[in-house]
Formats: structure tokens, sequence, C-alpha cells
């Protein structure tokens, strides 16, 4: 659970820099729930409990069969503090198919007398499509929370990997003070940020992030004051080297707005043609000699996301003659990766394109 700060912004320069949020919850209440999770999931058998400091717990276990024959296992795990004061709620899953899907997931929520409540989800799947082959892992993470005092934060991540080197990545973060808080000199009483990547897995790649805020009030009492700024790269898709970078900042305060834009244009012979303009009666339009760079292929992709997710690939399979699950535990050997930089050299070579993570018939049993 979190809550929002605001982050420190220049009042004569639009770049937001964001700062990290706080817990809603004290580190104490935190380690008692924790802990009482765990404990009341690991009691097999006991489905109500009660700890020495009188927080109470319930577990509940079950199975759901859903679309696509696919079959949900999951632990709910509820509590509630001595006093009343505090509530939770807690539960996980594993989902699975006969044919190769597998998903883990998560889903925490609670709430406090004063008003302050909390949720948050994550999930990671992996999937292979039966027409091309390619695998693929998809993340995702949602968590919000709210203060008595009406303070919000927000954040949410994606994340998708084909086995063919094709990577997506976005994330949209958000809070906000409380109504009626005056924030601090050059803070803001709302904020955003967006942030997105993608790469094609064959030297294509773009870039982008959008960052804004406002005040209720300017520090100087002289009404609304807002303010942001936003970029893109966009390369490799044509002519090696090719592509274009832009940006935007701007700020509006009573009525009067401001902005900068700016761009360059990189044709993979050499020059950059750079161009910009401002309402402030800036103007340029350039051609200069220089070389070009760009992140071709992600730092992060298939071979990685597929040798981080150990426990997704421990997700036992169903028996594809509906008699029950396959042996957990199967231990998947993958080839050796050396570590490398992500280069166009990369993606589409060297690394594991697809796997096949079922038993043998002759082994596949409950």
């Amino acid at each position: 659970a979190f809550t929002a700060l605001p982050f420190q912004t220049s009042t004569d320069d639009p770049v937001i820099s964001p700062v990290m949020a706080a817990p809603l919850t004290t580190a104490k209440e935190e380690v008692v729930m924790a802990a009482a999770a765990v404990s009341a999931g690991m009691a097999e058998g006991n489905v109500e409990s009660v700890r020495a400091d009188g927080t109470r717990m319930w577990q509940e276990t079950g199975e759901e069969l859903k679309e696509n024959g696919r079959l949900c296992r999951w632990t709910l795990v509820r509590g509630q503090s001595a006093d009343g004061s505090v509530e939770w709620e807690e539960k996980w899953w594993e989902t699975s198919d006969a044919w190769g899907y597998r998903e883990l997931g998560a889903e925490k929520s609670g709430r406090k007398s004063d008003g302050g409540v909390w949720f948050e989800t994550w999930s990671e799947s992996l999937n292979q499509d039966k027409k091309s082959g390619l695998s693929e892992i998809v993340r995702s993470a949602n968590k919000w929370s709210k203060q008595a005092d009406g303070s919000e934060w927000h954040e949410q991540w994606n994340e998708n990997h084909k086995s063919d080197g094709r990577v997506e990545k976005d994330a949209y973060k958000r809070g906000s003070l409380g109504k009626g808080v005056t924030p601090e000199d050059g803070h803001a009483n709302n904020w955003h940020e967006r942030w997105g990547e993608s790469f094609d897995g064959k030297g294509g790649a773009t870039k982008w992030t959008d960052r804004w805020a406002d005040r209720d009030e300017a520090e100087d009492g002289s009404g609304r004051r807002s303010w942001g700024d936003k970029w893109h790269d966009s390369f490799g898709y044509g002519k090696e080297s090719s592509g274009g970078r832009g940006g935007e900042s701007w700020s509006n305060h009573a009525g009067n707005q401001w902005n900068r834009t700016w761009g360059e244009e990189h044709n993979g012979d050499g020059e950059v043609h750079k161009f910009g303009q401002s309402s402030d009666g800036e103007h340029w339009d350039t051609v200069e000699h220089m070389d070009t760079w760009y992140e071709s292929h992600a730092h992060y992709g298939w071979d990685e996301a597929i040798r981080q997710s150990n426990e997704l690939l421990a997700v036992p399979l169903r028996r594809r003659d509906g008699r029950g699950l396959r042996k957990r535990g199967v231990t998947i050997q993958l080839p050796e990766m050396p570590e490398r930089a992500a280069t166009q050299k990369r993606a589409g070579r060297g690394g594991l394109r697809s796997i096949e993570a079922t038993l043998p018939e002759e082994e596949d049993e409950a």
C-alpha cells in the first residue's frame, strides 16, 4: 500500500522529478499482517485462527474452472486487527490448462478505520500461440491507495515479451494531495507520469514519456498553475540509424501559456537536422554532422524474462485426459546464455525462441 508525496519542481523549469511514495500503514502493521497471512496460509485445514495479539484470520482454498479449459487454484486469507481498526484480504492463485498456458497472480487489499484504503494486484502468464508457435510472457501490476485526508497514489505497469524478440512495456503513475491541502512552494497538488517503449526484435525501437502536474493555486496566489514535458524517440524501422526524436515543454499560469518544441531528423548518413521553436520567439533550424545512437533492442528481453520465471514454469499443467494435474516441479533445461550487450546481433539469434514445458506421456501422472 502506498500514499503520495508531491514531487519537487522548479517554477522556472517544467521538468518533473517524482519522489518515492511512503507506506500507508506503519512498518509494524505490515509485518504483523504479512506474518499472519503466511501463518494462516501454511496451516493446512486451519480455516480460522486467532493470534496471541488478538489478530483474527480466516483462510479459504478452492478451484475454479475458467474459460478455455483453464483451471484456477487459489488461496484466500482475510484478517482483522484485535481492535478492528485494520482489515485486509490477500489472495494468491495459479492457473493452467492442458496445452501450455500458465499463470501466477495475487491481489491484496485493506482498509483502516480512519478511512485509509489500498489495493494492489500483479500477475504473470506464459502462453504459446498455436498458429505461429511463438511464446509470450505477459506481466502486469496495479497499485492504488487513498488516505483519510483524500490524498491518492496510483501506478500501473505492463510488460509483454515475445520469443521472436518483440518487447512492449508501459507504465502510468499519478498522485494527488487531499482536498484543501496547500502544497509547498515548487510542489503540485496533482501529478502524472506515463512512459513506454517497444522493440520489434529487428532493430526498430520506440520510446516515449509524458509528465505533467498542476497546483490549485500558484505560490504567489495568482491562480492555477500547470506544467509538463514530453519526448519521444523512434529509430531503426527503415534505413539503419534513421529515425527521429522530439519533445515539448510547456506551462500555463493564470492564462499565460508558454511552450518550447524541438525535434531531430536522423537520415542515417551522418547528418542530423535539428529544429525547434518557443512561444518566447526562439527559433532554430540547423544541420549537424554527428553519429546516431539508440537502443535497438531491449536490454531485458525474452531470454532474461524466461530465465527469471522459475515459479511460473513450475505451475503444473492439467492432464489432457482431465484427471487432475501433471507432476509439479518439472525442471526445464534452458540453453546457456552468455552475457552480452543489447545489439542488433542479439535478437532472434542464439537465444531461446520457444519452450515446450510438458512431460512425456509416460511420466504424465497426477
